[in-house]
């Protein structure tokens, strides 16, 4: 039986002592930004945009080889609904689905701000609770922790160059 690997990483985006500080909606801009050209963010390799209305965007990706789908299965067609200003959310044709959420700390100011994606990939090829479910969610885990970390530094980058 197959299984869905579900992985969550959050990271602050304006740590103490950070010199490029964003705000909320710098940060959602920059999510915007990264549905539509996610290079600057991620390790995706080419991105068409197909369609767009105000509360979705469809696009065909190609992810950097090691990342994402096996290259025979690419590209990926996915359907990104906004939900502004928190959450964008990617949905993949294999039911796998990817969300990216703003969320605000406990002193709840415009830059004390927290980036969290959730990963809910399906996976035919792992059965629960085996060592392959053990090792995808390890997997997954790290490559989270470099998506939303590489969102930050993109988006910081986007910010100091006055283009948020």
């Amino acid at each position: 039986m197959p299984t869905t690997v579900n992985v969550t990483y959050t990271a602050r985006v304006n740590p103490d002592g950070e010199q490029t500080v964003m705000s909320h909606g710098q940060l959602w801009r920059a999510m915007i930004e990264k549905v539509k050209n996610p290079m600057i963010f991620v390790p995706i390799k080419e991105c068409k945009v197909l369609e767009e209305t105000e509360t979705s965007i469809t696009r065909e990706v190609v992810f950097q080889p090691g990342v994402g789908p096996p290259p025979e299965k690419q590209p990926v067609k996915e359907v990104c609904n906004l939900w502004a200003p928190t959450q964008v959310d990617f949905h993949q044709p294999d039911g796998s689905l990817v969300q990216n959420i703003i969320s605000r700390g406990s002193t709840l100011a415009d830059t004390d701000l927290y980036l969290t994606y959730a990963f809910h990939w399906v996976r035919p090829d792992v059965e629960p609770g085996t060592q392959a479910e053990a090792d995808a969610i390890d997997e997954y885990t790290k490559m989270s922790r470099t998506a939303v970390e590489g969102s930050i530094e993109g988006a910081r980058k986007l910010v100091a160059a006055g283009k948020l």
